[in-house]
């Protein structure tokens, strides 16, 4: 009696799950019929920022909590208070009676690889612990139709950085890669990465890119960490579609269990269950059937990002977006936030990159100057004034601009706007990424 009056009665999950849902729909505005009506199949989800601590990190994790998405918050010391970081009215949407709250925090560093280990399979365990679904941007059950209806999606967002101290290369190279790796060994659906507009090797003679590369080579590691991260799920795809690509009868016995890297067969198994289960040549032909019309488990999306300010966010129908690393613009932190979740959960962004920015802002990543990156309207003038930027806008347009320097500004105007007519644009984030190459 003394324990019933002190413990409050456990509800069952699927109360739970309604009273989650409740709490994000009075966030959101969007009512669960409305959401369950976009597509027809459910995911269990769960998010790992990490960085999450971070200006452009706790945004992800504030998108996460609008959307009722269950998300780790990874910082290396572990703490992540939400009303210390994200504000009072961020609250109360986590906790849920009587369950766990939607946000926790984990320890993540991504320099010591058996953290990023033990980070990664909380997060997996999130969403089936909690009971709580989140209906995916676009609808896969058209591109796997033999698949379970309920399918497991876990998210891993990247927006860590080297510090102004610290080593960028362990961390926006070596730690990057580290994490990619492990996201393909525990079979991670998508890894979002937050990486910088011009941050290419054809943009690497733009002031912005030797301004930022001063501060320990840090556009280099950026650099190196995407090349090689696009390597590693480059292999892990041509693993996959060796394994499972051609099937022939001694490679249908072989290993379904996801996994490309082991070609172990099950013939002993097999051979040893053959008198007490009769079904297992049935499994076995299921199990191919499914992997022939299955895409890798894990994939990546790259986001570029640039000239980030901390203002309110203008929605996906404010922006726009354009790929290979052409064009750059501001952007709020905001909505680089609900990019990076929309793209983790869209399969239009599946193994894309792409840079994102206010429409109207857009600037040549190849001709990037340090004030097209300030976000500060101070600094902006400042470096305007110190990179002699000012001084040449003066003259443009009067006798005195020197005639080589006229014909790099006509010719950059004319690409710019050429880059421009390359832009998209939508209402929504699906509408966005919609076309993506």
């Amino acid at each position: 009696l003394t324990v019933w009056r002190t413990a409050p009665p456990r509800l069952p999950r699927p109360r739970v799950a309604c009273r989650v849902a409740a709490c994000a729909e009075r966030t959101s505005g969007v009512r669960g019929d409305d959401a369950a009506a976009s597509s027809s199949s459910k995911h269990a989800c769960s998010v790992l920022v990490i960085g999450a601590s971070g200006r452009t990190g706790k945004e992800c994790v504030r998108e996460c909590i609008k959307r009722g998405i269950p998300v780790r918050a990874g910082t290396r010391s572990g703490l992540f208070d939400v009303a210390t970081v994200l504000g009072e009215d961020a609250l109360a949407p986590t906790v849920v009676p009587w369950s766990r709250p939607i946000v926790e925090p984990v320890l993540v560093d991504v320099t010591k690889p058996g953290t990023v280990d033990d980070a990664l399979v909380a997060t997996m365990m999130m969403a089936s612990e909690k009971g709580i679904f989140h209906e995916n941007e676009t609808n896969e059950s058209q591109s796997d139709d033999t698949s379970p209806s309920l399918k497991t999606n876990t998210i891993v967002i990247f927006c860590a950085t080297a510090n102004s101290k610290g080593d960028p290369e362990a961390v926006d190279r070596f730690g990057l890669v580290n994490l990619a790796k492990a996201c393909v060994f525990h079979g991670i659906s998508r890894l979002v990465v937050v990486s910088g507009a011009g941050v290419t090797a054809p943009n690497r003679n733009s002031p912005a890119y030797a301004f930022l590369n001063r501060f320990g080579g840090r556009m280099d590691a950026k650099r190196l960490g995407e090349a090689e991260v696009l390597e590693v799920y480059s292999e892990f795809t041509k693993k996959w579609e060796e394994h499972f690509g051609g099937y022939t009868a001694v490679e249908d016995e072989g290993n379904v269990s996801g996994d490309p890297g082991n070609t172990t067969t099950n013939t002993t198994r097999n051979e040893t269950n053959a008198t007490g289960n009769t079904t297992n040549q049935t499994r076995n032909d299921t199990n191919r059937t499914r992997h022939e019309t299955r895409d890798p488990e894990s994939s990546y999306t790259i986001l570029r990002p640039s000239g980030l300010v901390d203002t309110a966010g203008k929605g996906p129908g404010g922006l726009s977006i354009c790929q290979n690393d052409l064009l750059a613009g501001f952007v709020s932190r905001q909505d680089v936030g609900a990019c990076a979740v929309s793209a983790g959960l869209s399969q239009s962004a599946k193994n894309k990159s792409f840079e994102i920015y206010d429409t109207g802002t857009a600037a040549l990543c190849a001709t990037l100057s340090v004030s097209d990156i300030l976000s500060d309207g101070t600094l902006r003038g400042v470096a305007a004034v110190v990179s002699g930027d000012a001084f040449r806008t003066l003259l443009q347009l009067t006798p005195l601009e020197r005639a080589s320097d006229k014909a790099v500004r006509q010719t950059n105007e004319k690409r710019l706007a050429d880059l421009i007519g390359l832009e998209r644009g939508g209402d929504t984030w699906e509408e966005l990424f919609c076309g993506l190459e």
